[in-house]
């Protein structure tokens, strides 16, 4: 018996040790696994957060106000220049939006500011820091703070260590850094993403940028490595449990039979193995029963063949169980998911949720991935084409990794048509199955993310709508309601027309006529403050010239041409209706003198001057000299004025280094000057520029076919090329001029009162427009109704 008592306890103790062996080592690799799958997962999140942090940021910034303070921070300024930027309102409200964007996550988020770009792809200079507003007031409490560690405008900012930071600068685009860097100071891991800023007409103001930590990220993962702890702890005791009873379960039998073979050994035949286990030793019991059982009857098959069944119908029943647990759990997801087979076909495995988002209806089982989520093979043939070739680099390439994957993932915020027609903003993630190393499935999981989307279009709406009244108010407040009077008749006098004549806007005519209002419309705007009108009374401008350029005017056009000429009719109601909110504290029945009227439009001319110049990069100085206390006839003067104002700024006037390199004062000087002489007004607009340079316009003459390019052509007659409609000299086009329209809105309006324009210039030293109006004659005019006029 201690032979036999030696080999059990041999034999026990060897299952125990392969058990317990084996046990250990997949614990510890599961432990492992989890420790790397959620470091890789927490680190992604984190990335993630940064780029679309500071991509929102971006969007959120005030652009209006960076673009002001853009204009006037210079690399390296001290002193008053710098303070007067950090103690202004536009610096205080980007610093309170950068503060916002910290403050959405004051535990991750470490640094938030802003800098431009100079012609030095590795400098920059800071524009606006969340933190020097908080850091002055500290220093004025009487905090020690080394100025060297405030960001103020103007600071140099060496970029060349941060190739992000380039990139974002360089292709405009929202960037991240590869790589965490360790803070010896803080002790922790940071990542910087840098988003790029713009203006309304997509011109790069100022970068973004966002330092985060991961500090979040760090005590999750140690919250893991914790629990891997205790799951590796919990599975080697688990784990030693069981090898003791393997070890004693497996031993068991074997002796049991042992026993048996002994009883036989000594002569008793009728011993029988007792063992019905069905492993290698139930094998080897049963055979020694056969050869000491010589008549099988048929009861004992019967036996077996029931066993048999009952055996089927329980794994039948386990995996119907199996099946219907894995349906539950599809249909009370949230995503949209499904199962890929390798012929990319949907199989069984598709979750509810899939198919409310789409808007199925059927049994999606069987039908193909592609005309799943495009079924229009014609509409989305560069869709379809897309997204097969990233499928079959999904399936062919095992070698790929997820971020490879996750960058050229045609389903990022895309929008596509669900079966019922509706649009739908999706995300979609794929997942491979493999089996060695060949993906014999993929899971596709989509999350719907329309109403996200909806949200932001609703918010960016609602945004401009506010920001639109509050210029509307400002403007009413500083001019005065009745100097809009004028202004709100005739804006939807014009958009009213345009409509009216949609169909004809393919007609040159018509739409050089509209191209000459709405420029007029916008130069009254900009007169009055109403940048957001003027800037979407310039997109109508675009637009129509884009049209005829092209030669083609059709539903796209017309379609982008209602939504603008919608957005000027919103904001001429808004000022409409914020006069009348404002007409209880000015009453409904006020109106301007004379006099008044032409004192709150040359002061809305001073302003608008003022503006344009900055807008400009050039210093001025306008100098109204009115000698008349009224001109009845202003209304028909205000554009003509404006035009010619706007036109000596950006075209008369040199920049601050082209004056003070010919020898002139920085300031240019504009004048405006009014009088009357008999049954005459005179109007004049002067400059002191750099005067009409004539071999210039005969150039550009030559270029349009307007005159031959051998000969000569007398200077009276360049100069009339200037009163031409769609005639500039300059070669961009921008939102103050460029278009060729202006100066011949203003000859047809001198044209229209009975009057007439001279043109009195010097190479290198300005130009004077001469406007002279007969009084009588013009205050016919002034009296008719506008509908005479046009």
């Amino acid at each position: 018996m201690s032979k036999d008592n030696s080999v059990g306890f041999g034999l026990k103790a060897k299952l125990i040790f392969v058990s317990l062996l084996f046990t250990v080592g997949i614990t510890l690799l599961i432990s492992i696994a989890l420790y790397q799958v959620a470091n890789r997962e927490l680190s992604q999140e984190l990335r993630s957060k940064v780029l679309a942090t500071v991509r929102l940021g971006a969007e959120a910034i005030d652009a209006g106000r960076m673009a002001s303070l853009v204009g006037t921070i210079r690399p390296e300024m001290e002193g008053e220049e710098r303070s007067s930027i950090e103690t202004s309102d536009a610096y205080r409200i980007v610093s309170e939006q950068l503060n916002k964007i910290r403050g959405t996550d004051t535990d991750v988020i470490r640094y938030v500011y802003t800098f431009v770009p100079t012609e030095d792809p590795n400098t920059t200079f800071f524009a606006v820091d969340a933190d020097v507003l908080d850091l002055l007031a500290g220093v004025a409490a009487g905090e020690e703070i080394d100025d060297g560690e405030i960001s103020h405008p103007g600071t140099i900012f060496d970029v060349s260590e941060f190739e992000k930071a380039r990139i974002a600068i360089r292709d405009r685009i929202s960037t991240i850094d590869d790589e965490y860097v360790w803070d010896d100071v803080y002790q922790v891991n940071s990542i910087s993403g840098y988003a790029p800023i713009f203006d309304e007409d997509g011109r790069l103001l100022a970068v973004l940028g966002i330092d985060m930590t991961d500090i979040n990220a760090r005590n999750a993962l140690a919250d893991v490595t914790r629990m891997s702890i205790i799951i590796a702890a919990a599975g080697i005791l688990l784990g030693l449990a069981a090898a003791f009873f393997m070890g004693i379960f497996m031993t068991r039998d074997l002796i049991s039979l042992r026993k048996t073979v002994d009883l036989f050994g000594a002569g008793d035949f009728s011993a029988r193995s007792a063992i019905k286990v069905r492993d290698e030793i139930g094998s080897l019991a049963r055979s020694f029963n056969n050869m000491i059982q010589t008549i099988v009857d048929y009861q004992d098959k019967l036996v077996s063949a029931e066993r048999e069944r009952a055996e089927a119908e329980f794994r039948s029943k386990v995996e119907s169980e199996r099946n219907a647990e894995s349906r539950k759990y599809l249909d009370n997801i949230s995503q949209g998911l499904l199962m890929l087979d390798g012929q990319l076909r949907i199989s069984e495995q598709y979750s509810a949720s899939l198919i409310r988002l789409f808007r199925f209806e059927g049994e999606p089982t069987g039908l193909n991935f592609l005309d799943f989520v495009y079924p229009d093979a014609g509409g989305n043939a560069a869709e379809r084409e897309e997204l097969s070739s990233f499928l079959s680099i999904l399936i062919g390439n095992t070698t790929a990794d997820e971020d490879m994957i996750d960058a050229i993932n045609p389903f990022k915020d895309k929008e596509i048509r669900a079966f019922d027609g509706s649009l739908i903003v999706v995300d979609a993630r794929f997942l491979r199955i493999n089996r060695d190393e060949v993906v014999e499935n993929l899971m596709v999981i989509f999350e719907d993310k329309t109403g996200i989307r909806e949200a932001e279009q609703k918010l960016e709406d609602e945004r401009e709508r506010y920001d639109a009244e509050l210029e509307a108010i400002a403007a009413i407040l500083k001019n005065g309601p009745p100097l809009f009077r004028d202004f709100i008749t005739e804006g939807e006098a014009l958009v009213e027309k345009l409509y009216v004549s949609l169909d004809k806007l393919g007609e040159s005519d018509t739409s050089a006529h509209f191209m000459r209002e709405f420029h007029s419309l916008k130069g009254s705007a900009r007169s009055l403050q109403l940048d957001r009108l003027a800037t979407s009374a310039h997109r109508i401008e675009d637009l129509l010239i884009g049209a005829r350029e092209q030669g083609s005017f059709g539903s796209e056009e017309r379609q982008a041409i209602l939504k603008s000429a919608e957005s000027v009719k919103q904001g001429i109601l808004n000022i409409r209706e914020s006069i009348e909110r404002f007409s209880v504290f000015y009453g409904k029945d006020i109106t301007f003198s004379p006099q008044q009227e032409l004192d709150s439009y040359l002061a809305s001319l001073k302003d608008m001057t003022a503006k344009l110049g900055q807008e400009l990069g050039k210093e001025l100085v306008f100098e109204p000299v009115v000698e008349v206390k009224e001109l009845y006839f202003l209304k028909q003067l205000k554009n003509p004025i404006i035009h010619l104002l706007r036109n000596s700024i950006d075209h008369g006037l040199e920049d601050i280094y082209e004056r003070t390199a010919s020898g002139k004062d920085p300031a240019g000087k504009i004048r405006l000057e009014i009088s009357k002489e008999g049954r005459e007004i005179h109007i004049a607009v002067r400059d002191d520029g750099k005067g009409i340079d004539f071999g210039r316009i005969r150039k550009k003459a030559i270029e349009k076919g307007l005159i031959p390019s051998d000969g000569e052509t007398p200077t009276k007659e360049l100069m009339n090329l200037l009163f031409l409609p769609d005639f500039s000299s300059k070669d961009a086009v921008s939102d103050i001029s460029g278009r060729g329209v202006g100066l011949d809105v203003v000859k047809d309006s001198v044209r229209q009162l009975g009057g007439t324009i001279r043109v009195q210039t010097k190479l290198g030293s300005g130009t004077s427009f001469l406007l002279t109006i007969p009084l009588k004659r013009a205050s016919d005019r002034a009296q008719a109704p506008a509908t005479a006029r046009t």
